[in-house]
């Protein structure tokens, strides 16, 4: 997944540093965010979308350099430490216990992914394998990622060292294999759970003839299968499965060719959500525009789908088992701006691409210019992306929100196994309740 150069063990006598030292490809910017306390939760995100590899002069290897980052991803990292604040002011939950993080972003790049859990179990400081330079806090467990392509690789990672993980997004049924992953769960239903209710669907509606768009990689080639038994066993018939490239020009001419002469009228959309799937769908909108687009949660949830070219969605129709948004107090998610948080990387990699405003590195504002091929203007810092329409936390779910409020009552019931003193736990907060989830369904339970 990344490169990794062991040089060989030296004297200690010649060298006064470590014997044997680990050379991992680096990161551009990491991302990192980081705050010490009694108990440490880490957290692996998606904010950008995309990794390019670039070779810096003199440089012994490559630099991984993030691209593309969205402005509502980056609402999660934003919950993820509002929430942790909100637990550290409540004295009812983790009394005298003070919650610290280590969260770095994932770039969706399995590489970066794993370069940033190895960094958290190792601590502020060298990535170092199997040893904590951290002098407090412990890391109770992982919050991340959003999608299965790199939560996969975390999950293997923790799974040996026996760390818990939450995932806020990531739908792949292998996950849901207790053997596998004993350590791993998510906040939300795993991807079958999704085809069944779409099967329905389309059986409700009489679409008893559709076809199938799913991205072309393993991920793609497994859900597009499963799909189709499901399908299947309703009494629908897939007439035929197409899968995205990468923008090869007669591919693309064969997709096209499919989808118009197909006397199907319905396409189910399955699989990864991928740059390549975006792209075919965006390059060939006229074709799919004229076709009813069914999407599983993994696209409907993804607000930037719809925004890139809201016309070749319109008229979809979208499946979102709970399409409940966080609330949280409006003066602290209004007031996110560069002026109040300068150090934060993220904040400033967005506001340089949406509102074009120069950063505080002047290689990065050169970097950006060449990556995007955009002219940087001087900011006051206090600019607001609703000036653009964007609305920060406008349809953010509350799954991190969730995660991370499970994680600190997990720690504070081991806190309670392990003090014999007499302490009364106050009445939870009922999640459900406050935030009006619907009962399990029928087709819920009898999943196999």
């Amino acid at each position: 997944m990344f490169g990794l150069c062991l040089t060989p063990c030296k004297s200690a006598t010649k060298n006064s540093e470590s014997a044997c030292k680990l050379r991992i490809r680096q990161a551009f910017d990491d991302y990192e965010y980081y705050q010490d306390g009694d108990v440490i939760i880490g957290g692996v995100f998606t904010v950008h979308s995309a990794v390019q590899d670039f070779q810096f002069t003199k440089a012994p290897l490559e630099h991984m350099i993030c691209m593309a980052p969205f402005y509502l991803w980056y609402a999660h990292v934003r919950i993820f430490l509002f929430t942790i604040e909100q637990i550290n002011n409540n004295k009812e939950i983790l009394p005298n216990i003070t919650l610290g993080y280590h969260l770095y972003d994932s770039c969706l790049d399995t590489r970066k992914a794993v370069k940033s859990v190895l960094q958290i179990l190792s601590g502020p400081g060298k990535t170092i394998p199997n040893y904590s330079c951290s002098e407090r806090g412990k890391v109770a467990g992982f919050i991340g990622d959003h999608y299965s392509v790199t939560t996969v690789p975390i999950a293997q990672i923790l799974g040996i060292y026996g760390h818990t993980q939450i995932s806020y997004g990531a739908t792949d049924y292998s996950l849901s294999d207790r053997r596998v992953y004993p350590h791993f769960f998510r906040a939300l239903q795993n991807e079958r759970v999704h085809f069944l209710i779409i099967a329905d669907l389309l059986k409700h509606f009489g679409w008893t003839w559709v076809g199938i768009f799913t991205s072309d990689d393993d991920g793609g080639n497994q859900q597009s299968l499963i799909l189709t038994k499901y399908l299947n066993d309703q009494g629908i018939c897939v007439a035929y499965t197409i899968h995205s490239n990468k923008g090869i020009k007669n591919d693309l001419h064969h997709i096209s060719e499919i989808v118009r002469k197909s006397s199907a009228q319905v396409i189910v959309i399955c699989g990864p959500l991928t740059y390549a799937s975006i792209s075919t769908l965006l390059v060939l909108k006229d074709i799919f525009h004229s076709k009813t687009l069914i999407l599983p949660p993994s696209w409907a949830s993804k607000e930037e789908v719809f925004l890139a070219n809201i016309g070749t969605f319109n008229g979809s129709l979208g499946i979102e088992l709970f399409p409940i948004f966080f609330s949280g107090p409006e003066n602290y998610f209004k007031d996110i701006k560069p002026s109040k948080f300068p150090n934060d990387g993220l904040l400033a990699d967005i506001y340089s691409l949406y509102l074009q405003c120069l950063s505080l590195s002047s290689l990065k504002n050169k970097m950006l210019n060449f990556f995007y091929r955009i002219s940087l203007q001087n900011c006051t810092g206090k600019e607001s992306l609703g000036n653009l329409g964007m609305d920060l936390f406008t349809g953010v779910s509350p799954r991190v929100h969730f995660a991370v409020n499970v994680m600190a009552h997990a720690v504070e019931s081991m806190n309670l196994n392990l003090n014999t003193a007499p302490y009364k736990r106050e009445k939870r907060t009922n999640f459900k309740h406050q935030y009006n989830l619907p009962p399990t369904s029928n087709s819920l339970k009898q999943l196999p």
